[in-house]
């Protein structure tokens, strides 16, 4: 960008550079501009003083120090100028609070990858810190306080924007000694690269435009140059020849946008343009531009709907076609309005835990208590605190509610931020016990919280010293938000101080649904569920067989008996064990495991296997709203059936997990079922809650750190059940509290049940811990729709089981080609390269790492046995890398031992059941060279997901090998692709896909009318290629941006009238491969695994037709088309006519566009090949398929068919026909297509 700048920009080594270069400088003294505000003026620009003439003799020479290295403060360096009083003291390295923003947006331009889109971007600039920054104006004023003068410059170049400072102490009135000279600079740098060269750029505006336009009067539009680059001179080798590889990449802005640039007008319009300048790779992109004129197609379509969406702005693929600008586009596209929450209108239904709090009195709704003690950042102002607190307020509408009764029952109506808080102040700084005036005031402030009149939450601020950390208490109504409200509220808390602290407005984090959104969503979606099908769930349980726990005593109808409670801990280290070890073995939470603890207690007491409690349940999991970040109180209590199928630890695991979980899925069902249904339910006698509190997270916070968490209920308070199990965590151990209806048991019978729980728990994290233990059940894998013992059959208890998901319909048509119809070499694909300077334990980490990464290049696929094929993940996989010496063969025999390894590589195939998705072999042929083959499947990679997991290869690669890491973003499952699959609706694909082929009953008959027939029966598959020249790329591609088509369109018509031409038929059919990638299906750019897909392209030609009309018309079928492409090809032969014994097409396109994934670093194969990576293509299933590789200046046209159905000269013959057609389109697109067909 500096060498755009208009004006001159000098670099701070300038003057170093001169005084080497000139003796008779003999100082140089270089100073940041003084000033308060941080501007142009303040952060860029410095002063420099050169002095000429002899140096003085007295120079002091300061003593150095790091202050990044060494860690240093501000602090640190006042006690070293008050008590060493140095006589120089410099300082270098100190970060510079003026350009911290600009450092740190460079360096995450830097990691871009590590964003996914321009709002992760932002996202992360605006979450920048620069606390640790120092601003230069701090430096002079520490000088000044201690009597030091102080000179602040650059550090080295200043290109990392850091200064240093040098202490020069001053003794009564005498001036400072000057400083020695500055350190010598070792290599000097040519002259120019100390600046820019701001008439270049003047220059270049004047005279481009001339030039561009003296050629179009000369010149046809195809071949006018897309951009210029100015230079002083041309670089030229050592023969004095231009050296080409020395020219500098040209600026990519396209002629087009130069012309007529207009600039965003609006935010979705700004939205649009960068992600389109970003997928285009170009400098800008005005609103008035064609996306296809600028290098727009359909694969980079998808990557714009992706990134837009993201972006929260909907558009589909189809309307980027319809609206080829941003201008038009912006006015179709739809902002996503769920980040913004809608304001509360009327009252609100209640949710299921409110409903059954104020069914059981207001008695037990006020027991609770719900609160947090934080402690507070020393010197916070207490009206800073007010302020943070309505905003926190005000942002979650869960926390301005209250809960009325009226004639219709009870409803939540909403009041002012202001009405709901009360916040106050208590002085504790002369308290001799502030820990007991804080709890005192804990509990008094939630007796005061009051549902219906307020306040529903209370702040209070306890001052315990000017230079102390304080403490804040919220205390919230239990019926207003769960325990995982707790982490959201302080988490933004914590966001509103930072901004404060900052001076900049509080801006608090969107969410993706307010309070009074989730309430009516989950009413509006139990009531519209079928209550009937739903209460079977629930009345279909053997709730008959349950059996429960006798009371010690009769209890009294009526009464509203105390509680008490009985109280046991877990130690530190078998609650570890019970968070680790006891969960992973059967890949259960904690609470599965407590509740299998519970139910062999109970059921061990009463003498039943079978026992019914009431389940208290998070609730935020469920459909249709996601509830992550939205502060409220969601739980839910439904009844669980607990069935225990005998005396073995890991089948009542397993037995339990399932059971609970089948009952969580179908809680928001249970809420939706009228009191009549939920009454004639068994109202069970005990209830169970785990308290899932995220303690740890809040005790950990750098700000705002818990203190103490007051949740909890009154003991003496009225039970509505007779036994209550509440397990919490509190400081790294389990707390149980066991509460009791005093009336229905004694003392002594609860403390049996703690003691034997306790007993009961601690086996089962034993067996847990043993290696016998471990396996599966079907809420694990819930797209497999394996049973039980399907499960145990398939994997049993292999603890290397990640997931287990269906196939694809991409991938069950090649499996049952591979089972039915084997080939040798079918679906396998191939990367060749020959490489120098390689490390074989970086090269097989890198791979590694991209195979620990994607669960998918770890599975295997089974069948036998099994009513659909389904793929397994792995975890552990190790990637197969076979190392050959070669050495001692000649050149010739390393090139043909080469390709007899490549052929005999493609041909072994892969063991589908396998866990194996990549291989890779390495023959050395030299001292440090190899010859590398990267061997994948089509079943398990297509051709983007190939080119990504080589582009992550190269930056693992390139990270190793400098000593750092790399972390990329993380990626999206297959799975869920599979997923997103099976909830597409297959009929609208039918009413697209039947109409289209109606009537087409003969495929087009290529094998028997190519040009010359099939002249020699050989077997095998083999290729051909051709290139398309520069004149004719160049005019195609100006046809494409005049017309607004894609090459890709001209292609595919191309290879219809070929066909027609040899068939003599109007009525053509062939294949192409679609990318199929969902654009809406969030990280869908990067997912590995198959999802290209096979699609049918039908076209008539007629002879009257104009050729540009029928494009158009081509092209409007592709946009259609586009919609459905997710739809197998199978299905799609079933709603034709073609007779099942003829095969559908007999050949297929693919237009090999697809994308580039660019990771910063060093490039492997620019950095380490001798040889680039060449692609071996896939044998496939057709008799030929003919591969399109567009270029800027050339296409390459690849012909691979099986030698039984051609032979080499007639696939050149065709080849050559093609290459022809096109040159006829590129000269003459005018034409009519029988003209064209004829020629």
């Amino acid at each position: 960008r500096i060498s755009q700048e208009s004006e001159l920009v000098l670099s701070p080594a300038l003057f170093t550079a001169l005084q080497q270069r000139y003796p008779s400088i003999s100082h140089v003294d270089l100073q940041l501009k003084r000033g308060t505000h941080h501007n142009e003026l303040t952060r860029f620009r410095y002063d420099v003083t050169l002095q000429v003439g002899p140096a003085q003799a007295q120079q002091a020479v300061p003593t150095w120090r790091d202050w990044q290295r060494e860690q240093l403060t501000l602090d640190e360096l006042r006690r070293l100028l008050v008590e060493t009083q140095p006589v120089a003291l410099g300082i270098a390295r100190i970060p510079n609070a003026r350009l911290s923003t600009e450092t740190n947006l460079l360096e995450q331009l830097a990691r871009a990858d590590q964003t996914a889109t321009v709002a992760d971007l932002r996202t992360t600039l605006a979450a920048h810190d620069p606390s640790g920054a120092i601003d230069p104006e701090t430096i002079w004023a520490l000088g000044e306080e201690l009597s030091y003068v102080v000179e602040v410059g650059w550090s080295g170049t200043g290109a990392d924007g850091c200064f240093s400072a040098v202490f020069q102490r001053q003794i009564d009135d005498q001036a400072p000694a000057p400083l020695a000279p500055a350190a010598q600079i070792d290599e000097p740098l040519p002259w120019s690269a100390y600046a820019n060269n701001p008439l270049r750029e003047k220059l270049s505006q004047q005279i481009v435009p001339q030039i561009r336009d003296l050629l179009k009067e000369r010149l046809p539009e195809y071949m006018i140059p897309s951009a210029f680059v100015l230079l002083d001179t041309l670089p030229l080798t050592p023969n004095g020849k231009l050296d080409r590889g020395a020219l500098p990449a040209p600026p990519q802005i396209l002629p087009e946008l130069e012309d007529d640039f207009v600039p965003p007008r609006t935010p979705i319009e700004q939205t649009l343009a960068e992600i389109w300048a970003d997928v285009l790779r170009l400098e800008r992109v005005g609103i008035n531009n064609s996306f296809f004129a600028l290098g727009g197609d359909s694969i980079r379509s998808i990557q714009v709907v992706a990134r837009a969406n993201q972006a929260g702005l909907r558009i589909t693929p189809k309307q980027m076609f319809q609206h080829q600008t941003i201008a038009e586009l912006a006015l179709v596209a739809e902002v996503i309005t769920d980040d913004q929450p809608a304001p509360v209108v009327g009252p609100l239904p209640l949710t299921p835990i409110q409903r059954a709090f104020v069914e059981q009195g207001a008695a037990v709704a006020a027991s609770w208590r719900w609160g947090v003690l934080l402690e507070t950042p020393s010197g916070l102002e207490v009206g800073s605190l007010e302020a943070m607190l309505q905003h926190l307020v005000a942002h979650h509408d869960a926390l301005t509610v209250r809960l009325v009764e009226s004639e219709s029952g009870w409803q939540q109506l909403r009041v002012s931020p202001d009405a709901a808080l009360a916040f106050t102040t208590i002085d504790l700084t002369s308290s001799p016990d502030p820990d007991s005036d804080i709890t005192s005031a804990a509990l008094a402030a939630h007796a005061a919280l009051d549902l219906a009149t307020g306040p529903i939450i209370r702040a209070i601020f306890f001052n315990l010293g000017a230079h102390q950390a304080g403490r804040l208490l919220l205390a919230i109504h239990p019926l207003l938000i769960d325990e995982r409200s707790w982490p959201l509220i302080v988490a933004h808390l914590r966001t509103a101080y930072d901004q404060r602290s900052q001076n900049q407005p509080i801006a608090l984090p969107t969410t993706p649904l307010s309070f009074a959104q989730a309430t009516q969503r989950l009413a509006a979606h139990t009531q519209s569920r079928d209550r009937d099908r739903e209460l079977a769930y629930w009345t279909d349980q053997p709730w008959a067989e349950s059996a429960t726990l006798p009371h010690d005593q009769p209890v009294s109808d009526g009464s509203a008996a105390e509680s008490g409670i009985v109280t046991a801990t877990l130690d530190a280290e078998t609650t570890t064990h019970l968070r680790l070890e006891a969960a992973s073995a059967y890949r259960t939470g904690s609470a599965e495991i407590l509740l299998t603890a519970l139910a062999r207690t109970l059921t061990g007491r009463i003498g039943s296997r079978t026992v019914a409690i009431e389940l208290e349940e998070p609730g935020r999991a469920q459909p249709p709203a996601d509830l992550s970040r939205t502060v409220g109180r969601f739980t839910q209590l439904v009844p669980l059936l607990l069935q225990l199928p005998g005396d073995d630890p890991g089948a009542a695991i397993k037995d339990v997990k399932q059971q609970v979980r089948s009952a969580a899925q179908h809680a928001h069902t249970y809420s939706g079922l009228s009191d009549e249904q939920r009454h004639a339910l068994p109202a069970p006698d005990i209830r169970f809650t785990y308290a899932d509190d995220d303690d740890q997270t809040l005790r950990d916070s750098p700000t705002f750190t818990l203190i103490q968490n007051y949740s909890g209920t009154d003991v003496v308070t009225p039970m509505p059940h007779a036994l209550h199990i509440v397990v919490s965590s509190a400081d790294d151990q389990l707390a149980i509290e066991w509460r009791y209806n005093q009336q229905a048991y004694r003392r002594a019978t609860i403390e049996a049940l703690a003691t034997r729980f306790d007993a009961e728990l601690r086996e089962l994290i034993a067996h847990c811990m043993s290696p016998e233990a471990g396996g599966y059940t079907p809420s694990d894998f819930p797209l497999s729709g394996l049973d039980q013992q399907q499960i145990d059959r398939l994997v049993g208890a292999n603890r290397q089981i990640e997931d287990i998901y269906p196939i694809s319909p991409l991938q069950e048509h090649m499996l049952l080609r591979h089972i039915h119809a084997p080939t040798p070499g079918l679906y396998v694909v191939q990367d060749v390269m020959h490489a120098q300077q390689i490390h074989v334990p970086m090269l097989e980490r890198a791979w590694q790492r991209i195979v620990d990464r994607h669960p998918f290049l770890r599975t295997a696929i089974v069948w036998d046995g099994l009513e659909r094929p389904l793929q397994i993940a792995y975890t552990g996989v190790r990637v197969p890398l076979t190392i050959e010496d070669w050495r001692d063969l000649t050149p010739e025999e390393q090139q043909r031992r080469e390709e007899s390894f490549v052929e005999a590589d493609r041909r072994q195939g892969f063991d589908l059941s396998q866990p194996m998705s990549v291989r890779v072999f390495m023959a050395q042929v030299g001292d440090n060279t190899y010859h590398i083959v990267t061997t994948t499947h089509y079943m398990r990679l297509d051709g983007w997901s190939f080119r990504l997991c080589l582009s992550e290869f190269n930056g693992f690669y390139a990270a190793f090998a400098t000593g750092r890491d790399l972390q990329l973003n993380s990626y999206c499952s297959y799975r869920d692709y599979v997923n997103w699959l099976r909830q597409q609706d297959l009929a609208e694909a039918e009413a697209f896909w039947r109409p289209l082929l109606q009537d087409f009953t003969t495929p087009t008959p290529l094998v028997a009318h190519a040009p010359g027939g099939v002249t020699t029966p050989e077997d095998g598959f083999t290729k051909d290629f051709i290139y398309i020249s520069t004149a004719t790329t160049h005019a195609l591609n100006a046809i494409v941006r005049q017309h607004q088509l894609t090459l890709n369109t001209i292609i595919q018509g191309a290879w219809a009238l070929l066909q027609s031409r040899y068939t003599g038929t109007d009525d053509i059919l062939f294949g192409i491969i679609v990318t199929a990638r969902p654009a809406t299906l969030p990280g869908i750019e990067r997912m590995v695994g198959p999802i290209a897909n096979v699609l049918p392209v039908r076209l008539r030609v007629a002879a009257d037709t104009p050729l540009l009309s029928w494009l158009k018309d081509l092209r409007t079928q592709q946009v259609e088309a586009g919609q459905y492409e997710f739809t197998p090809l199978e299905l799609i032969r079933e709603w034709c006519d073609v007779p099942r014994d003829q095969p559908f097409f007999e050949s297929y396109l693919a237009f090999q566009n697809l994308p580039t994934f660019e990771i910063p670093g060093t490039n492997f194969r620019q950095a380490n090949s001798a040889r680039s990576g060449e692609t071996v293509l896939a044998q496939m299933e057709y008799p030929v398929r003919i591969d399109v590789f567009p270029g800027p200046d050339e296409i390459g046209l690849v012909m691979s068919y099986y030698r039984h159905f051609f032979d080499s000269a007639t696939i050149l013959r065709m080849m050559h026909d093609f290459r022809a057609l096109l040159e006829a389109i590129a000269a003459r697109p005018d034409r009519r297509l029988g003209e064209l067909r004829q020629s």
